[in-house]
């Protein structure tokens, strides 16, 4: 499947083998249980994210990985995402640093 990141003017298109989430669930679900303590999303600490959260948190870090040009992370982030969001084709991340701010599509 094709994946679409839009951030800032660019837009970037994966491509994703959704065969392959399965064999990265054990660390998706460390990804949880360290969220399940609660994160700060932007200026707030949040103490139980949910889903939408989480993927938004995944989302930052997807940030990150573009900006260091970390390719595995930025992978595995999208692979959470879509782990937890079967029919998610995308995402818009914003541009303000701020986890709230990023949108997860559905299609």
């Amino acid at each position: 499947m094709i994946f679409t990141i839009r951030h800032a003017q660019e837009t970037l298109e994966l491509e994703i083998d959704k065969s392959q989430l399965n064999e990265a669930e054990d660390f998706f679900k460390k990804m949880d249980e360290d969220m399940a303590k609660g994160q700060r999303m932007g200026p707030e600490f949040v103490e139980s994210p949910t889903l939408y959260q989480r993927s938004q948190i995944a989302a930052q870090h997807i940030v990150s990985a573009l900006d260091t040009e970390n390719y595995p992370l930025m992978q595995m982030m999208v692979g959470y995402i879509l782990s937890r969001h079967e029919n998610c084709t995308g995402l818009v991340l914003g541009d303000n640093g701020d986890p709230n701010d990023h949108q997860i599509v559905m299609g």
